[in-house]
């Protein structure tokens, strides 16, 4: 989870620009965004997962490549259909709490 922000995080946004417009939809900028994303965490994960359960030997990369494709379309399944809509929803719903906030102190300024 640290990994994400500090070295995946800049690189997915400087790709996803590069590969969007400032006139795009959201939909679209959102889609790179996952795909980058997925992209780089699963290769790290896949690196990590590796290296983690079996430990530093010569079979690391030839793991690498043999599991990384599975674990990428596992994920990106994953983040697409189930983990962007639940993070969608809970910051609309945050979005409207506070908005709702807003106007009640702005209700209660007014009275």
């Amino acid at each position: 989870m640290v990994i994400e922000p500090i070295i995946f995080g800049r690189i997915e946004e400087a790709l996803a620009a590069k590969f969007t417009q400032p006139t795009d939809s959201f939909n679209s900028k959102i889609l790179y965004r996952i795909l980058f994303t997925v992209l780089g965490m699963s290769a790290a994960m896949t690196l990590i997962g590796d290296i983690v359960g079996n430990g530093f030997n010569t079979g690391i990369f030839s793991n690498w490549i043999h599991n990384w494709p599975r674990n990428f379309v596992i994920v990106l399944i994953a983040e697409s259909l189930v983990i962007q809509p639940i993070a969608h929803f809970a910051m609309v719903k945050l979005h409207e709490s506070q908005d709702k906030k807003a106007q009640l102190e702005i209700n209660a300024q007014i009275q």
